[in-house]
């Protein structure tokens, strides 16, 4: 039914809130363990410790107001939830009574019809047709009662969309060098808000626009990387950003892939080229064989398999594939 699947759609929105709360809790920790820092630094300029301080005073005054949003939108819902629910918990009483009396005038119309007048007949006609318009009224009142869950369901997507886009996040774990924006000071697009130092390398490869859904940049894929001037050795990495603006190359469009070492690349220098591996899918105990092996038949999938010392043909189903191999 609709009311169970928006039930699910609304659990999933009431933890998104959740986890909002905790990541601004994580902010504000940080803030808080920043200020503390900035006010035992001895060695820097009074205007340097001044700037500072007025950053983090806005980044808090930032994450205070993202929580008062986050409270204010979960009262809404509370107390829009808490009308839905009796809105559609009424509506529904009513479709009962309202079958119940249908059921009742039909089963009366059906006995009186063997031996009634014809104006009995159409007075009993007419106690069941309104018995269907009651019907028909109130299962219009649970569509109101469906249509404002959904209106509800738009304002937290909105309110998600805003906490998202006032929230800055680091590719990758890094250190802050310098802050480039003062309070109250407009940003541009394009213009650099934070100036950020790791202390790894990065790599940059292009993927097809056929490819680029299968990549993900939060909880990014895992990746082999393996460098030209090492050969036979490899090297752990993650993917920590993908670019929204495509790259056009010889009429096909390509997205640009940020990936970082998870381990000490160690001899690795800037402007080193390799190939990589990037994880897709991970299956433990799966089959593979070449892909080559697989041919069709119609819309069915066979190998060739040797069995008792004879070949035979066997229908397979296949999964995963990475262009070499395939799962079967």
């Amino acid at each position: 039914m609709e009311l169970d699947n928006l039930s699910s759609e609304q659990s999933a929105l009431d933890q998104a809130l959740i986890n909002g709360e905790k990541h601004l809790t994580t902010v504000r920790d940080f803030l808080a363990r920043l200020t503390d820092a900035v006010n035992s630094a001895a060695n820097l300029p009074a205007s340097t410790v001044a700037t500072y301080k007025a950053n983090v005073n806005t980044g808090r005054t930032n994450v205070n107001t993202a929580f008062s949003n986050i409270s204010s939108q979960k009262q809404l819902i509370a107390a829009q939830k808490a009308a839905d629910q009796s809105n559609i918990a009424s509506a529904e009483a009513k479709v009962n009574d309202a079958s119940n009396s249908l059921k009742s005038a039909e089963d009366d119309l059906a006995l009186k019809k063997a031996g009634t007048t014809a104006e009995q007949i159409a007075a009993q006609e007419a106690q069941v047709k309104q018995a269907l318009a009651n019907v028909s009224g109130q299962r219009a009142l649970i569509k109101q009662a469906e249509a404002d869950i959904a209106s509800v369901k738009a304002q937290i997507d909105a309110t998600q969309e805003k906490i998202k886009k006032s929230t800055l996040r680091a590719p990758a774990p890094a250190k802050i060098v310098k802050i480039f924006l003062e309070k109250r000071e407009v940003f541009k697009p394009g213009q650099s808000a934070v100036s950020l130092s790791t202390s790894g390398y990065k790599l940059q490869a292009d993927v097809s626009e056929l490819d680029i859904g299968k990549i993900r940049d939060i909880n990014g894929n895992e990746v082999l990387i393996r460098l030209d001037a090492f050969p036979g050795k490899e090297f752990k990495g993650r993917v920590v950003l993908i670019e929204q603006k495509e790259i056009i190359k010889e009429g096909d469009k390509y997205y640009r892939v940020n990936i970082y070492f998870e381990d000490q690349a160690t001899g690795a220098r800037s402007g080193m080229s390799g190939d990589l591996i990037i994880q897709i899918s991970f299956k433990e105990n799966a089959l593979k064989i070449p892909e080559l092996a697989v041919y069709k038949k119609g819309e069915t999938k066979f190998v060739k398999i040797f069995e008792d010392g004879r070949q035979r043909e066997a229908e397979i189903e296949t999964g995963a594939s990475d262009g070499e191999f395939i799962e079967v």
